[in-house]
């Protein structure tokens, strides 16, 4: 796992919907120079207010060791 994959599952936001969004808000504002950071911190919170939203997903159904082994007849 590199660097930034570690970093993305620890922060539990996809730095690609970060990216997006802070674009998104920058040109939104007029494409202001020197507000990187203040885009940044915006577009991160607005992504993980976004996902807490969501569903989580569908659990798999968990199936015990021993009805792996059994075959149907």
């Amino acid at each position: 796992m590199n660097t930034r994959e570690h970093r993305e599952k620890h922060d539990e936001v996809p730095l690609e919907e970060v990216r997006h969004e802070a674009y998104r808000l920058w040109q939104q504002e007029g494409c202001p120079a020197g507000r990187e950071l203040d885009h940044w911190l915006a577009a991160k919170e607005l992504v993980k207010h976004r996902r807490a939203k969501r569903p989580p997903p569908p659990e798999e159904p968990k199936i015990r060791d021993t009805e792996r082994l059994v075959e149907p007849e």
